[in-house]
């Protein structure tokens, strides 16, 4: 559990909830006049399927004293609460899209079409001659169930996300392609933005923790497995999206011989390497294991156009 030393009770709070299999995170934000929230809270618990509403009633119990009656939720959800499939477009007018999802994902996920609950989002580049979208799909009652657990708090649901998107918003707008490393439940993430935008996101759930791997290991070729996921990805992104060649990876992955690990990736994949690191504003509350990148991004504004193209004028400096 990390407390701000904040002593503010306006009751300008905001609430993210960033939802996992195996825990709930909790960041409790304080508004500002600058774009930038004030961290108040950032708390942890465990999740099983009974304990719901149990969950939230600790945390508006633990923080009653900051009034966060009628404080609006974000809810990011972790890959284990949605699935993300490409499709064909749906020759339907766009505001008809996200309903008609349900119909067309019946035969590629587990979820009948009646009880999921559909949307979508589209990658910046696609394969020559595609027109996809990124369909997702979530349970319609384990999504009701917590959106009825917010209610019962006290607190007003206002808008539920997916970590996918809302980790690109950790990363400036550049005309130099990023990949990125994050740490799943299971397995890593890899995302490539570029100018500000998602191109690609692939979990690699199949892909051994390195967490545990001492220097030695990590210089005998440990990280080999990684790496060749890492080169598929870059490779799809250059090859099949016509792009150029990333050359820059951060890595948002808690190691005690992250210096090591940073290196070895980079003499593999003949590519920059450097870790990810929180910004000054997350700083004084964060985890520092990356666990809670999604909510911490999930607080941040979209950069508005000036900012992007301040960005682009630093980078092309």
């Amino acid at each position: 559990m990390l407390i701000g030393a904040s002593k503010a009770r306006s009751g300008n709070y905001r609430i993210i909830l960033q939802l996992g299999k195996k825990e709930l995170r909790l960041l409790v934000l304080r508004h500002r006049q600058a774009d930038l929230p004030e961290v108040v809270v950032n708390d942890s618990s465990e999740v099983s399927q009974t304990n719901t509403s149990e969950i939230l009633e600790h945390f508006n119990q633990s923080y009653d004293k900051l009034g966060l009656k009628h404080a609006p939720v974000t809810l990011v959800l972790g890959l284990g609460y949605y699935q993300t499939i490409a499709v064909d477009r749906p020759d339907v007018p766009e505001q008809d899209i996200a309903a008609s999802l349900a119909f067309q994902l019946g035969d590629l996920t587990d979820l009948a079409p009646e009880n999921m609950v559909t949307d979508y989002y589209e990658l910046a580049y696609q394969p020559s001659g595609q027109n996809k979208v990124m369909a997702v799909a979530g349970n319609k009652q384990e999504l009701s169930d917590w959106v009825q657990a917010i209610v019962d708090a006290g607190w007003e649901p206002e808008i539920i996300t997916i970590s996918e998107l809302e980790l690109r918003k950790l990363h400036p707008h550049s005309a130099r392609a990023r990949l990125c490393v994050y740490p799943l439940e299971r397995g890593y993430l890899v995302q490539i933005y570029h100018q500000g935008k998602l191109c690609f996101s692939r979990a690699l759930s199949g892909q051994a923790a390195i967490t545990d791997y001492s220097k030695e290991e990590i210089e005998l070729g440990a990280l080999e497995p990684l790496a060749t996921e890492l080169q598929r990805s870059m490779d799809y992104y250059e090859s099949q999206l016509r792009q150029a060649p990333v050359k820059e990876i951060m890595v948002a992955i808690s190691h005690a011989q992250l210096d090591s690990v940073c290196g070895a990736l980079s003499d593999l994949l003949a590519v920059s390497v450097e870790r990810f690191n929180y910004e000054d504003w997350m700083n004084e509350l964060c985890e520092g294991d990356f666990s809670d990148l999604a909510a911490f991004a999930a607080a941040k504004q979209e950069p508005s156009t000036a900012d992007e193209a301040g960005a682009d004028k630093e980078q092309d400096a």
